[in-house]
């Protein structure tokens, strides 16, 4: 994250798609941001000396669905950079030490639109991380957020492709993830009697040779 016109930057930040359900969670939450705009927290706004109204420079990684210590995933995607105006400022009492992880430090958060993210990311309509709310009535248990996810679960959900093999009578299973993790393969062999696993090797050795 960079002030180009203050010349800082914060090398590490966490970079959250929020919606108004989000903001539901806090007594005085601002405006969702739009498309091009972004909410930082107190301590990031202090560190890169910004204020509403100035603008922010992103360079986040492309992302790839594949798991990072896949074999052919590179170390280092490709980065995208984009600016996005300051619309407010969230403070330790709204949303500005959000954190899932048990660290007593102050993460450097900033708040962008869910849509922009993804699009950046280049993962429109995917997310890596969903928080479900109890309700009111405490009615939630696990068994009924998995008999729910159930209701709307499909096999692209998890990355997965099924196709009907040209001139035979079967269907392939493929992942968006280059590997099927075992979980996976372990429920595709258990609900499909007969399923077998396939491995294909893209390519074992390069080599050039020159004549003489």
């Amino acid at each position: 994250a960079v002030n180009t016109s203050k010349n800082k930057q914060l090398n590490r930040v966490n970079v959250l798609g929020i919606d108004k359900h989000f903001l539901k969670l806090w007594d005085t939450p601002p405006l969702s941001p739009g498309s091009d705009e972004a909410i930082i927290s107190r301590n990031t706004a202090t560190r890169l000396e910004l204020k509403p109204g100035d603008e922010i420079l992103l360079k986040i990684r492309k992302q790839l669905k594949a798991s990072d210590n896949a074999p052919f995933v590179s170390e280092k995607e490709p980065l995208v950079a984009f600016r996005l105006k300051i619309t407010s400022i969230a403070d330790d009492e709204q949303m500005g030490r959000f954190s899932l992880m048990t660290n007593q430090s102050a993460p450097y958060n900033i708040f962008v639109n869910p849509a922009t993210l993804q699009r950046k990311a280049g993962l429109q309509g995917n997310a890596n991380m969903l928080l479900v709310a109890d309700p009111e009535t405490g009615d939630l248990s696990v068994q009924k957020l998995d008999s729910l996810v159930r209701k709307c679960w499909k096999t692209e959900d998890a990355g997965l492709h099924i196709s009907s093999l040209a001139g035979k009578n079967g269907f392939e299973i493929r992942s968006d993830r280059i590997f099927i993790d075992e979980n996976t393969a372990t429920a595709v062999r258990q609900s499909i009697p007969g399923a077998k696993p396939v491995l294909t090797y893209l390519v074992n050795k390069l080599q050039s040779h020159h004549a003489s």
